[in-house]
């Protein structure tokens, strides 16, 4: 019974709101979105594969760097629309598994990247342009106590190897310090 009241409802509204919708929708043409991959997503087919990662690592700038290695799984996914990346490493002597995304967004012209791990557990987002054969993101992140501006920039690309580098600001912007970098080696 319930269910039969529910549809007659679903239908009573659709009676009413489905004739003001389509008055509304004669006055102005919704432009027909561009779907599927963008093309800028060909830039990212480079990074497909397994990778294995020097990464080093750093609290701040007067700390020493700590050295690390992990793996980096790159796969397109979402029919070309997104660049997935699986990394796993270790931190400190903790496992760390982290997973992201990234794409192009047309309709803002950047491109966009997310992380999130189980070490930090919570997402990052990041967004930037790709120039010159080096793609840089940047966003803000939260850590318990702070927030800080991050830029990530991924440069020196080549079918082989590409570096990594993560930088940080305490200040909105005016100094930043190196706290990960990484080389990226295909296997």
């Amino acid at each position: 019974m319930k269910r039969l009241v529910l549809f007659a409802a679903v239908l009573i509204g659709l009676s009413v709101a489905g004739p003001l919708w389509a008055a509304d929708s004669t006055k102005a043409e919704i432009p027909m979105m561009a779907v599927g991959a963008p093309p800028e997503m060909k830039q990212m087919v480079v990074f497909e594969g397994t990778w294995d990662v020097a990464m080093q690592m750093r609290m701040s700038a007067e700390a020493p760097w700590t050295e690390t290695k992990g793996v980096c799984v790159y796969k397109m996914v979402l029919d070309g629309c997104a660049l997935e990346q699986t990394m796993t490493a270790d931190v400190g002597g903790m496992a760390m598994t982290g997973t992201g995304l990234t794409c192009f967004n047309r309709g803002s012209g950047k491109w966009q990247t997310s992380w999130i791990d189980n070490l930090s557990a919570g997402m990052s987002l990041y967004e930037g342009d790709f120039k010159d054969g080096r793609l840089v993101v940047s966003g803000v992140d939260k850590m318990p106590g702070m927030t800080m501006l991050s830029r990530i920039t991924t440069y020196n690309i080549t079918p082989t190897k590409f570096d990594w580098l993560a930088e940080s600001s305490f200040d909105n912007g005016a100094t930043w310090v190196e706290t990960m970098k990484g080389l990226y080696t295909k296997r």
